[in-house]
């Protein structure tokens, strides 16, 4: 019910900015299909991580599923491989060994079962990415809101009526608990307003290294103060050098 939740607030966003100047198509639906289930592995992946392991390393961990994009702009569209982009590559599994390390006798943080879900979310935040690449290009940029208000609409109904059979019983406690997803509706949405209106005044080279790795920090930084999550030194640095490689990949 909070991914259904979720979905439905970032869906009304889209909705508000259009204006009702909506031209929906068949032709769109396809694509709206694809970006659904991508979406919904994302939210749900990156929804089990939290639950099971670190909230700093999963936020971590979702910036790093640029890559997916990025092969994708590479292996298929043929783009030019740049210098930073080895570079980032090459820190990103420098980060990925050193937070996955933990000193013998702790508690164990980094397990089986985050890596599972965390994979899941990487794999669904990347291909949200790609398939938004293949649509716009397939409507040279067109159909923008119609494709994103359908692609959530389908997210929306299908947890919906999921969470009315497997979550029937705790029905009145999602709602009690409302005010959580609606926020982190909003929240998406004004992701995306203030990308648009930053996109119109900066360099893409310098704003998506700023939201991306600012994003990061700014989980870290709840994650320590509020959740009091503790780390090791190699650990810390894995975190360090894994905001760099986010960095130099988005350069």
């Amino acid at each position: 019910m909070f991914s259904a939740g979720c979905a439905l607030f970032a869906g009304l966003f889209f909705v508000i900015t259009s204006g009702g100047n909506l031209h929906f198509t068949s032709d769109t639906l396809v694509y709206s299909a694809f970006f659904a289930i991508a979406y919904a592995l994302a939210g749900i992946g990156f929804f089990l991580s939290i639950k099971t392991g670190p909230l700093s390393f999963t936020s971590l961990i979702s910036s790093y599923s640029l890559i997916i994009p990025t092969f994708y702009g590479i292996f298929v569209l043929n783009e030019e491989v740049s210098s930073t982009f080895i570079i980032g590559l090459a820190l990103l599994f420098i980060s990925l060994a050193l937070i996955n390390f933990e000193k013998k006798g702790t508690e164990r943080k980094i397990n089986a079962k985050w890596i599972f879900f965390v994979l899941i979310g990487f794999i669904g935040n990347g291909m949200c990415t790609v398939v938004q690449k293949i649509q716009q290009d397939a409507f040279s940029g067109g159909f923008k809101s119609e494709f994103m208000i359908m692609a959530l609409a389908i997210v929306f109904t299908s947890f919906a009526l999921i969470a009315l059979f497997a979550e029937r019983k705790q029905l009145a406690q999602s709602f009690k608990g409302s005010k959580w997803f609606v926020l982190r509706g909003l929240f998406n949405g004004l992701v995306n307003l203030l990308v648009m209106v930053l996109s119109a005044r900066m360099n893409v080279s310098i704003m998506f290294p700023f939201i991306s790795a600012g994003g990061v920090i700014l989980t870290f930084i709840i994650s320590r103060l509020i959740y009091k999550e503790k780390f090791s030194s190699k650990q810390y640095m894995g975190f360090v050098l894994g905001v760099l490689a986010v960095i130099t990949l988005n350069l």
